[in-house]
This record gives structure tokens, C-alpha cells and sequence, in this order.
């Protein structure tokens, strides 16, 4: 606009219009240039005073500004331009409020401290509220749409970084929020060990009778529900996670599959230290079947790191569907229980009745414990302690001759481990073959958890209120109900006067 005032067209940048747009924007910006100049010779002690006389066209408003002592009268005419109809508040940075009244009306301003404030406002509102300046940006618009394909599509990318930038970096927040808390970490790894101590001197040098072999059956089970029922302790954690995870991912900063991947990653290193930890504590002390190193005890610590992930999974998609940490650990328990108690052990699979038998079916305890007693009892050769032996020499029919007696000879209940693996149901096919195919269940139960999961948190609609804390149904008092209605009332009142009750002035406006 300088460079065209002074008459030098060559050196004057344009801002990519054609010359129509650009003498176009060059009125409207001298316009608002001249009212700045007209304020500027105004004084304080004056006051502005909108005119509208009759005969003029329709959008035709004169605008006289009070003359000082030493100054000439000024006055500006401004053609296309309708002060506002209604009475609009304008708010200046000095704090004052000014009302101006209808465009038709003589109204005089008494302004002394802010006179050119309030007047450069009031014009520059006018001028915006105009038809030429609502056609300038209808011309506008026009103009610069076909450059501008952002404005008009509906393919705006949601997330500004690659799904895997986001999933490295919700995985280096993990990591770093899980090495912050080493005291934690330490303390689980000293209580896997601990336990594995207790668990191997109480099952100390397990051999090959057929009370022992009870005694494996025992301790394979126990070992499951320890590490089974261990992520328990996760469930606050998830879901305070959770909580945040939905603020953040509504916000923008990351898809939720970015935030279930890295939550299931991050414990996969842990849980395997910690299972390494238990096994190579409690194998050698036990006596288990192959030894330490051997091919059993290596399926045995994938087995229950499978089973351990499984866990994990099913807590995940549990936390992932409850509304607060409170019903989580309430609901967590009973589907493992019942998992527990179907699983084979506390009853054989045929006693189980038929309305509950589909439990077995879908109880990934069954399958771990499955594995857990065909690794240990596969190929093993048991024996028969003295007291052992059937029938006892205590019987009365002990020494007399066959049909009618024992004829005094003794047998051993279970001499292979195939023939104690009958007792459970477990002897129908090759152990072998069946133990892989346990690994294959276990996969299949790890993927179905993961994405039940994955459902729950991630595709499932949610908002972020289901993740409120859960009520108190503490009962109140009658003193405390007259209180808080009281309280209640008093904000009211203060928001019926325009009184902010948290201190400060209200915003009239928003608060209509």
C-alpha cells in the first residue's frame, strides 16, 4: 500500500490477487488508516457521536468527531457501512464497558480517559459488520479456495506421526514410568525368589514313589495359580493408565492401538526375568523331571510364561470393560477361580457336570496344567515304597491262594508316569504330540484374551467419564445435607448478581 502510494507500481508486492483484489483490499485498508488518523487529532476531553440523518441512502452513516480548541472540526463519511442496529456492549483494555445505540438515534458518548480507544473499536466494529467487508471475504474466499484443498476435504489426517513413531514412544514411556519404580521391580523379583525357595524346601528332593508323584502333582499346580494369579497386583495400575490413556488418545496424541501394543509389550521382558528367576530356584531344589537344562525344563518355563500372558491378557480386557479399579479387582477373581476349579485338578474332567463342563473347555488353566503334568511325568519310571505296595500284609485274604486271596503277592500301583497320567484323563493320545499342541492352545488363548482386550479398550466407545471414581455410600448426615444445600444456595444467589462463587468477576455473557 506505501509502495502504490508513492507511485512506484513496480516495487509493490501484491499478496496474490489479481489488481481488482488488490485495489479492493487497498480501500479497505486506507479506510481503517484514515479513522486511526482522524482519532489521533481528537482530544480527550472530547466525545464521538455517531450521526445518522434523514435522507441518506440505506448504509450510509456519517460519523462526526468532536473538534478541540486548536483543531479543526473532523468528520468522515463512510458509504456502504451500517452501525449496528441493537444496543452492543464494546469492551475496551482499560476495562470500560461503552453501549452504542441504534444507528437512527443521536447519542452522545461521555468518554474522557479512553475516548480514542472506544472510538477506534467502534468504528473498526462497524466497519467489520459492513457489506463491503462481508463481500470482500466472500470474493476472497473465492479466490484462494482452489488453493487451499485442506479447507474443503474430509480426509484431515487425525495424528501427525507414523503409527509406529507412536507405538516407540508410548513404549519408551512405559518403560521409563516402569524403571522409575526400581524399588518395585526389585521387591517382585525378591518375592518370586522367596517363594520359589519356600516352594523347593518343602517339596525338598522329590523321587520317584508314588507318594511324591502325588506330591508333583501338587506343586505343578501350585506353581500355575502363583504365577497365574500373580498380575492381580497390576489391576490399579491398568487402570489408572486407562484413565489417562483416554484423555490423551481423545486429544489427539496417539491411536489407541500405539497404546495396547505398548502396554502388552512392556511386560513381556519382566515377566520373563521373573519366571526365570522361580524355575531356576525351584527345579533343581524339587528334583523335577530332566533336571535343569534339560528339554522339560525349558518347556516348563515357556509353558508358564504362556500361561503367565495369558493372565495378563485376561485381566487387560477385563480392566478394559469395567468402570472403575474397584469392580475390576471384584471381577478379575472370579473368572480365574472358576478357571481353577474346572481345570482338572480339584475334580477329574468326568465328574464335572455337564452344565459346566464348557468351563474346562475354554479354561487356559486346563491346558497349562495339561502341559505342565505330561512335561513332568512323560517317560518317568516310578517305584513303590514297602508301604506302598498293594494289597497291605494287613488283609485277612493276603496269603491265601488266588481266586480267593492275594497269594501273598504284592504290585506296585503305577509303575510308568503314562499309567499315573490315566488317573487325570491325560493318557489318550502321544504325550509328545500332545504337549505341542498344549503350546498351540495356549498361543490361541493368548491371541482371543489380546484381542477381547483390544476391543475393550480400544474400539469399544467410551468417554471419559466411565472412568469416574466409584461413589461413597457412606450415609450423610443431617447436619451435613443442611450445610451443603445451604452452600448450594448461596452460589446461586452469588451467580444471580454476577459473583463468581470460586472469587473474581463472572463473564455475563458466558454465563447466560
Amino acid at each position: 500500500v506505501k509502495e502504490e502510494e508513492k507511485g512506484d507500481k513496480k516495487n509493490a508486492k501484491t499478496n496474490g490477487t489479481d489488481d481488482s483484489k488488490f485495489i479492493l483490499i487497498q480501500k479497505h485498508a486506507k479506510t481503517i488508516r484514515q479513522l486511526q488518523d482522524a482519532l489521533e487529532k481528537t482530544s480527550y476531553s472530547h466525545s464521538l457521536m455517531p450521526i445518522a440523518e434523514e435522507g441518506e441512502e440505506e448504509g450510509e452513516v456519517h460519523l462526526k468527531i468532536g473538534e478541540a480548541k486548536d483543531r479543526p472540526n473532523v468528520s468522515l463519511q463512510l458509504r456502504g457501512m451500517a452501525l449496528p442496529n441493537a444496543c452492543t456492549p464494546i469492551t475496551t483494555e482499560s476495562g470500560r464497558a461503552v453501549e452504542t445505540k441504534s444507528s437512527r438515534q443521536l447519542h452522545r458518548y461521555e468518554v474522557k480517559d479512553n475516548e480514542r480507544e472506544v472510538g477506534y473499536l467502534y468504528l473498526i466494529k462497524s466497519y467489520k459488520e459492513s457489506a463491503p467487508y462481508r463481500k470482500l471475504g466472500e470474493e476472497l474466499w473465492l479466490e484462494f479456495e482452489e488453493r487451499m484443498p485442506w479447507e474443503i476435504t474430509s480426509t484431515i489426517p487425525r495424528f501427525t506421526t507414523s503409527w509406529f513413531y507412536q507405538t516407540f514412544e508410548c513404549l519408551k514411556r512405559e518403560w521409563i514410568v516402569q524403571m522409575r519404580d526400581r524399588a518395585t521391580i526389585l521387591s517382585e523379583m525378591f518375592q518370586t525368589a522367596l517363594v520359589a525357595i519356600i516352594l523347593g524346601t518343602v517339596f525338598l528332593n522329590l523321587d520317584t514313589s508314588q507318594g511324591d508323584a502325588q506330591a508333583r502333582v501338587g506343586l505343578l499346580f501350585i506353581i500355575l495359580l502363583q504365577q497365574i494369579f500373580g498380575p492381580q497386583k497390576d489391576v490399579p495400575k491398568i487402570m489408572a493408565k486407562k484413565r489417562v490413556y483416554y484423555s490423551q488418545e481423545a486429544a489427539g496424541y496417539y491411536h489407541g492401538s500405539a497404546f495396547f501394543v505398548a502396554q502388552t509389550l512392556i511386560q513381556i521382558p519382566f515377566a520373563i526375568i521373573n519366571i526365570f528367576i522361580f524355575v531356576i530356584i525351584i527345579y533343581p531344589l524339587t528334583d523335577l523331571n530332566g533336571g535343569t537344562g534339560s528339554e522339560e525344563f525349558w518347556y516348563m518355563f515357556g509353558l508358564i510364561l504362556m500361561s503367565v500372558l495369558t493372565a495378563q491378557a485376561y485381566i487387560l480386557f477385563i480392566c478394559s470393560i469395567t468402570p472403575n479399579a474397584v469392580a475390576a479387582q471384584a471381577a478379575v477373581p472370579v473368572g480365574l477361580v472358576l478357571f481353577m476349579i474346572t481345570c482338572g485338578y480339584l475334580i477329574s474332567t468326568d465328574d464335572i457336570p455337564v452344565y459346566w463342563r464348557w468351563l474346562n473347555t475354554i479354561s487356559f488353566i486346563t491346558y497349562g496344567f495339561r502341559g505342565l503334568m505330561l512335561n513332568e511325568f512323560n517317560g518317568l519310571a516310578l517305584t513303590c515304597n514297602d508301604d506302598e505296595l498293594v494289597p497291605p500284609t494287613s488283609e485277612s485274604d493276603f496269603n491265601i491262594a488266588p481266586p480267593n486271596g492275594f497269594g501273598g503277592q504284592q504290585t506296585c500301583p503305577f509303575t510308568s508316569g503314562r499309567a499315573y497320567l490315566a488317573t487325570f484323563d491325560m493318557d489318550h493320545f502321544d504325550p509328545d504330540e500332545e504337549k505341542n499342541q498344549v503350546l498351540f492352545y495356549m498361543i490361541a488363548f493368548i491371541t482371543v484374551f489380546n484381542a477381547l482386550a483390544f476391543w475393550g479398550l480400544v474400539l469399544r466407545p467410551h468417554e471419559l467419564g466411565d472412568q469416574e471414581e466409584p461413589p461413597r455410600f457412606e450415609p450423610e448426615s443431617k447436619t451435613k445435607r443442611k450445610i451443603r444445600t445451604e452452600d448450594m444456595k448461596k452460589d446461586d444467589m452469588k451467580k444471580d448478581v454476577g459473583i463468581n462463587p470460586g472469587g473474581g468477576a463472572v463473564d455475563n455473557e458466558h454465563l447466560t
